[in-house]
């Protein structure tokens, strides 16, 4: 499931990582936390209004390859609490 958390807390579902690439612009950093064992990972993309793009990601290498895009690039992106730019 992916979903935008709103500034006021609420969340609003959306479809899949088609959101954030329309709203690529809004980006500011993005977030990768590996679940135990590798399962239940999860990517987050905050935007600088202050909403927050969350989404369950299966494969670190596949996100790895999502994320490596001229819009991203740049883009400071913490892996597992380790910070860096894309």
């Amino acid at each position: 499931m992916a979903y935008v958390k709103q500034t006021n807390g609420t969340i609003r579902e959306v479809l899949n990582l088609g959101w954030i690439l329309r709203h690529w612009q809004h980006v500011e950093r993005l977030e990768w936390i590996s679940g135990p064992g590798g399962w239940n990972n999860t990517f987050r993309a905050y935007l600088k209004d202050g909403r927050e793009y969350v989404t369950d990601y299966a494969c670190f290498e596949v996100w790895k390859g999502f994320i490596n895009r001229p819009v991203f690039r740049g883009l400071p992106a913490t892996v597992d609490g380790i910070t860096g730019r894309i």
